[in-house]
C-alpha cells in the first residue's frame, strides 16, 4: 500500500507540474504573440529610402506610396510580419528600378535601398502623349505625373538631347514580350562593338510591323540604314552586319543600306537604279 501510495503521489505531482508547463507555456505563447501582432514596439514608424544611382526616375513620395500599399494589408505595419515579398514582387515589375534591396531595422524601421536604369533611348509614339524611355532591358520607362522629373537639370536636358529616338509607327506594345526582346537586341546593336569600332552614329530607330513581325530602320548619322527584323535571328543578323564591315564594304559614301533581314546578306549603292 504504500508504494501504492507513493507511486499515486508522484504522479499527481507530475501530472500537477506538466499542468503548470503547460500554462505557463500558453501564456508566454499567447503573451508573445501578442506583442508580436499588436504591440507598438514593432510598429513600423520609419520608413528610409536610399538611391544608388539616382536619375529622378521616382520621387521618395512615389516610392513610400507603394510601401505603404503593403503595410496596410493585414498586419503589414508590424515589422516582423511585414511582408518583403509582395513589394519585391511590385518593384520588380516597376521598369525604372534595376535593382533594390528591403531591409527590416530593428525595432520600427524599414529600409529601401534602389539602383534605378539610366534612361538609354528616348521612345515617340505617334498620338500618345506624355514622356517615354528605354532602359537598357528594352523596357519602357514611362515618366508620370507623380515622378521627379527626369530631364529637369541641366545635365539631363544635354543627355536627352543625345539619346537615339525610337520613333514606333505600330502598336508599341508595352508588354508584349517579343516586342520588349526586340527592342533589347536592336539596342543592344547599337550600342555593341560593331558600330563602335566602325565609328558608326545612329540617329533614328523606326519601328513598324508587317503582320507579326517587326521591323526596325535604324539611320545612321552619314544617312545610309541598317534594316533588321524579328523574324530572323538576331545573332545572325549581328554576324552578317560584322561581315559586311569585316570583308566586303569598302567605302560607305555610296551606301544606302544595309538589309539584315534575308538569309542571304546583301547591301545596296545609292548609284544602283
Amino acid at each position: 500500500m504504500r508504494t501504492s501510495r507513493k507511486d499515486f503521489i508522484k504522479k499527481k505531482t507530475t501530472k500537477l507540474k506538466l499542468t503548470v508547463l503547460i500554462i505557463l507555456a500558453s501564456v508566454l505563447i499567447l503573451g508573445g504573440g501578442y506583442i508580436l501582432l499588436f504591440s507598438p514596439i514593432f510598429k513600423i514608424k520609419n520608413i528610409t529610402i536610399t538611391k544608388i544611382n539616382d536619375f529622378n526616375l521616382t520621387s521618395e513620395a512615389e516610392l513610400k506610396d507603394l510601401i505603404n500599399s503593403v503595410i496596410k494589408r493585414p498586419f503589414g505595419s508590424n515589422l516582423i510580419l511585414f511582408n518583403n515579398s509582395r513589394l519585391a514582387g511590385i518593384l520588380s515589375k516597376d521598369s525604372r528600378i534595376r535593382s533594390f534591396k528591403i531591409n527590416k531595422k530593428m525595432a520600427d524601421t524599414l529600409e529601401l535601398n534602389i539602383e534605378e536604369y539610366q534612361p538609354i533611348a528616348r521612345l515617340i509614339i505617334p498620338g500618345y502623349e506624355g514622356e517615354y524611355y528605354f532602359n537598357s532591358n528594352g523596357q519602357v520607362i514611362t515618366i508620370t505625373p507623380k515622378s521627379t522629373q527626369y530631364f529637369t537639370t541641366q545635365d539631363n536636358k544635354k543627355n536627352n538631347n543625345d539619346l537615339i529616338i525610337f520613333y514606333d509607327q505600330g502598336s508599341a506594345n508595352f508588354h508584349n514580350q517579343t516586342y520588349i526582346n526586340f527592342i533589347k537586341a536592336t539596342l543592344d546593336l547599337i550600342r555593341g562593338n560593331i558600330l563602335r569600332q566602325n565609328d558608326i552614329k545612329i540617329t533614328i530607330v523606326k519601328i513598324s510591323e508587317k503582320g507579326s513581325i517587326l521591323e526596325a530602320e535604324i539611320t545612321t548619322l552619314e544617312q545610309w540604314k541598317i534594316l533588321v527584323n524579328s523574324e530572323t535571328d538576331f545573332k545572325k543578323q549581328e554576324e552578317s552586319l560584322n561581315l559586311v564591315f569585316k570583308d566586303q564594304l569598302k567605302d560607305r559614301q555610296a551606301l544606302d543600306h544595309i538589309d539584315l533581314r534575308f538569309r542571304d546578306l546583301w547591301y545596296l549603292n545609292k548609284q544602283i537604279p
